[in-house]
């Protein structure tokens, strides 16, 4: 951490370091994060070339290994959208529309919510309560019949 280093000039290297790692964070840009982590190991092409094979196969294990965590984290988030929201994930699915498909269900729900809300008003009234008691239990009867047809 740049507040720990002693030396001004390391200091200020690794503050800027930092601003451009939370920067890479933000933008989810993978690639610049890995190049800051070569940045901040001071690996060069050089050192890189003189590595080991041993290294290198231990660095490609620990990528792979970080790619199958990646990928069940991602098979998880989409088997939690499908479940949780109710929404198929499909290759290809962008941000705008995934977006939209939560605006559409928002708005559903808020409607749905509002047409609760006046009910709740309405059953207030002992008439109108017996009333919507006897539509429930229709709307109940009609769908029971409904599954037992199918």
């Amino acid at each position: 951490h740049p507040d720990r280093e002693p030396d001004p000039a390391e200091r200020e290297r690794k503050t800027t370091l930092m601003s451009q790692a939370n920067a890479a964070y933000e933008r989810r840009d993978l690639g610049a994060l890995l190049r800051l982590q070569m940045q901040i190991s001071q690996i060069d092409e050089k050192s890189m070339a003189q590595l080991t094979d041993d290294k290198l196969n231990a660095m490609s294990t620990l990528l792979q290994e970080q790619i199958s965590a990646l990928e069940q984290s991602k098979i998880q988030a989409e088997y939690q959208a499908t479940h949780e929201f109710g929404f198929q994930v499909f290759p290809g699915l962008s941000e705008t529309a995934l977006l939209c498909e939560i605006r559409s269900q928002t708005e559903d729900y808020q409607e749905e919510l509002a047409a609760l809300q006046s009910e709740i008003v309405l059953v207030q009234d002992s008439k109108y309560l017996k009333q919507w008691l006897k539509n429930q239990k229709n709307f109940l009867q009609s769908r029971s019949q409904a599954r037992i047809l199918e």
